[in-house]
Parts: C-alpha cells; sequence; structure tokens
C-alpha cells in the first residue's frame, strides 16, 4: 500500500501481473512508464494536490512534459517491485519528480525516472510556479534523495537516416483519453514502442527511453508514427504526429531510445 514517509518519500510495493507483459513475460515499456505516472499521482493526491482533486476544486491540472527513463532489467510475471518517488525543487519551469524501481527480491534496478511535471492554470492557461504546492507536497531532502534534474536537449533529426526503420497508423480508442478529455501519456509510449518492426521487438529491450509530450492530442485526431535509426545505429528516434485539416501535420510526441539483446 502506498505510503509517505517523514522524509517525504512516497513508497509502493507492486505485484506484476500477466497483463502487464509482453509474449515473453517481460514487462512492457509502457506498464514502467504506467508506474511512473501512478506514483508522482499518489503521492500528489496523498498530500491533498492530486490531478482529480486540482481540477475539480482549483481549476488547474498536473501535466507531464518529459521524462527519461533508464531501464536496468525487464520484470517478469509474478515478481513483486518496490518503488519510491519524490519531489524536488523547482527546474526552470519545471516540477522534477523521481521514481525508482527495484525487484524486491534481488534489489536489481528495474528502472529509474526523471520527470519534468508542470501545473497548468486552466483559467489562465498557463503554467504555475513550480514550487505552488511547497507547503502542501514538500521537496525531499537533497542529502536523503536528489537527482540532477537538467536532461540533455534532444539531438537534431538530422542525425538519423532519412528512410524511416518503421512505421504504423494510430488508431485512439476510447479508453486513449483520461480525466483531462485528452490523450493519456501512456497510449504515446505504447504506439512508439509498437511502430517498430516486430522482428526487432523480439530481439531487443529498451535500455533508455527519453520521452517529451510535445502537443495534446484527442479522440478522432488522425495520428501516424515514424521511427528513425540514427546513422551510426547507436540510437532511434521515434515520431508521433498528427495530421491538420489543412493537410499539414504537427509533431505531438517523440521518444529516443537505445536497446539492447534480450
Amino acid at each position: 500500500m502506498f505510503y509517505v514517509d517523514n522524509e517525504n518519500i512516497g513508497h509502493d510495493e507492486i505485484f506484476v501481473k500477466s497483463i502487464d507483459t509482453d509474449s515473453f513475460y517481460d514487462a512492457k515499456p509502457s506498464f514502467y512508464f504506467g508506474l511512473n505516472q501512478e506514483m508522482g499521482g499518489l503521492h500528489a493526491n496523498e498530500k491533498g494536490c492530486g490531478l482529480k482533486t486540482l481540477r475539480d476544486n482549483e481549476n488547474k491540472t498536473w501535466m507531464i512534459i518529459r521524462s527519461r527513463m533508464e531501464i536496468g532489467k525487464l520484470v517478469s510475471w509474478t515478481d513483486v517491485l518496490e518503488l519510491d518517488t519524490w519531489y524536488q525543487e523547482g527546474h526552470r519551469i519545471y516540477s522534477p519528480r523521481m521514481v525508482e524501481c527495484r525487484d524486491k527480491k534481488t534489489g536489481e534496478l528495474a528502472f529509474s525516472t526523471c520527470s519534468w511535471w508542470i501545473v497548468i492554470d486552466l483559467e489562465r492557461n498557463r503554467p504555475c510556479r513550480p514550487d505552488v504546492f511547497k507547503e502542501k507536497l514538500p521537496f525531499a531532502e537533497k542529502a536523503t534523495r536528489w537527482k540532477d534534474p537538467a536532461l540533455a536537449p534532444y539531438p537534431s533529426l538530422e542525425e538519423f537516416e532519412a528512410e524511416p526503420f518503421g512505421s504504423s497508423e494510430i488508431s485512439i480508442s476510447y479508453y486513449d483519453t483520461d480525466y483531462n478529455q485528452h490523450v493519456n501519456n501512456i497510449s504515446y509510449v505504447t504506439w512508439a514502442v509498437e511502430s517498430f518492426p516486430k522482428e526487432f521487438l523480439d530481439k531487443n529491450r529498451p535500455t533508455l527511453m527519453d520521452v517529451k509530450w510535445e502537443k495534446q492530442s484527442f479522440a478522432g485526431d488522425n495520428l501516424y508514427a515514424k521511427t528513425f535509426r540514427k546513422k551510426d545505429g547507436s540510437s532511434f528516434m521515434t515520431k508521433i504526429y498528427r495530421k491538420e485539416e489543412d493537410g499539414s501535420e504537427s509533431e505531438v510526441f517523440t521518444a529516443l531510445t537505445e536497446w539492447t539483446d534480450r
């Protein structure tokens, strides 16, 4: 059960279900990103500033902008995970949140994440100060838990091969939308991975997924994904585009990924 200790660190323990895994019984990347998002939501909710409370009572909402996840291992069905999360002082306009997840039995790192969140004032359609909930949601002590929240700039798409390594059309389902009435963050992660060829996914697993949500999408939008391989073969960039009514296209999501053999 989720709880927050006296050092402002949230903790939880999760049992890996079969639905959380792929055809190899390895954890899906979307499962890890779901845990990352859930830990942030539970921590904020425990302190009285969860998304639903904010939207219903203060006309504000949390929005995740970027998340860099380093993946140590893909856990398996029936494994038990231990998760920690903490909130840090603002970085530029962002509210950094860290999550660490370990295999309870072995202590091995499953993943660690640095995410940039912002609080949006829906009435003004502007971001709030990153310390807007400092009194409700205190920062973890630097001496206890702290990670550098500065994330490196993304490489240019020009560094990648011109022809897509993989691509896919996207169909937005009813359950892809969330309480904010836009496409949920986790759906983009699923769609990005599904743009890779099946033969590649059968033989490889991600070690790094650095993703950013650039624009909101909604039910009925025309989306498609393209994945490009870096010219030296070291990494991949996936772009999800929206085809606009005037025929132009907008980038709504980007993922930079690195992989290794399963």
